[in-house]
């Protein structure tokens, strides 16, 4: 019997000394009854910038995790197969590939097969989001792939009305907003401020 080579896997990120997901991943690994490598790689112990890490992680792993703060530029160094994921601008997951690294996000699919799973069949009905951090900007796309209408109200911070942009047009917004446009609703509908704020 030939013995397999551990599968090498990673997590690209900073911050992540303390991470258990070596752990859940090794665990995992071994009830599917698969041997992996699992390393942590955080550019600013190694010295260096992302674009090196990432270099890096694509010689030298089969695929890797991508946290803070580096799903943004992940994404745009990878294929990425899904539009909306694409819209989305982020990954959290690298598969290397014999034609290149290819990205998704298990945020945006995580949340779409758990909401399937729970409501087969079942379309959601309003949703009011509060954030636009990373998770709850992939979870925003799902719902948009769901086929709910995202409203968002005026915020002082940038990321809320830009996303709120990005995901009318994701939609098939009926026009190029902007952020003068304020507040944006299901079919390019204007909301009222009062309307989503107590």
């Amino acid at each position: 019997m030939i013995a397999m080579a551990a599968l090498a896997l990673g997590l690209l990120g900073d911050n992540i000394r303390s991470s258990r997901s070596p752990d859940l991943h090794r665990a995992c690994a071994r009830l599917a009854g698969l041997d992996i490598n699992y390393e942590l790689v955080v550019p600013r112990d190694m010295g260096v910038g992302f674009d090196a890490a990432f270099r890096r992680c694509v010689a030298r792993l089969r695929g890797f995790n991508v946290t803070l703060p580096y799903k943004e530029r992940a994404a745009s160094e990878v294929r990425i197969d899904d539009p909306l994921i694409r819209q989305l601008g982020a990954v959290n997951t690298v598969t290397v590939t014999p034609a290149g690294p290819v990205g998704a996000n298990t945020d945006f699919t995580g949340f779409l097969a758990a909401y399937r799973q729970a409501f087969p069949g079942q379309p959601p009905g309003a949703v009011v989001m509060f954030g636009a951090g990373g998770v709850g900007r992939a979870i925003a796309f799902a719902l948009v792939r769901l086929g709910v209408g995202i409203g968002q109200g005026r915020q002082a911070e940038g990321h809320l009305s830009i996303l709120g942009i990005v995901l009318h047009q994701a939609q098939g917004g009926d026009r190029r907003l902007t952020l003068a446009d304020g507040v944006v609703g299901h079919q390019g509908r204007q909301i009222g401020e009062g309307q989503l704020n107590p």
